[in-house]
């Protein structure tokens, strides 16, 4: 039996949707919902590794915190650019334990100094100075 792709039942169905999915650490995933609802990421694009879930919003439970920008929708405007510099500084500072030995000391000290640094020009980014109008 043979399939005419020209036909208009098979030429109206309906494509894939792809969008990105934004992990809180800041990786970003491409991934597409099918017509039928199931819904697929690619975790590892080196190795062709990927999740699939029966929806969307199934495979994103999957990602706790993340958040998905679909390919047909504009990105949404960071409304407080100080609101966003201070979660980052925190995330870095919240952090801070699980690159602890368990003795409670850093095993890379030059490492964790950079961090901290890091969040300390964030917090400092975030709060603008007098007349800078920022």
């Amino acid at each position: 039996m043979t399939t005419d792709h020209t036909s208009p039942a098979r030429t109206a169905a309906e494509f894939a949707r792809g969008f990105r999915l934004h992990l809180p650490h800041g990786q970003v995933l491409d991934g597409a919902e099918l017509p039928g609802g199931r819904a697929f990421v690619m975790d590892d694009p080196m190795w062709g590794l990927g999740s699939t879930a029966r929806t969307v919003d199934l495979l994103q439970a999957g990602y706790p915190d993340a958040r998905i920008e679909w390919a047909d929708q504009q990105p949404a405007p960071v409304a407080n650019r100080a609101a966003v510099l201070d979660e980052a500084a925190d995330a870095i500072e919240s952090d801070s334990w699980s690159r602890r030995d368990r003795w409670g000391r850093y095993e890379r000290e030059e490492f964790e100094a950079g961090l901290c640094a890091g969040a300390v020009l964030l917090r400092r980014l975030a709060t603008p100075e007098e007349g800078d109008g920022g």
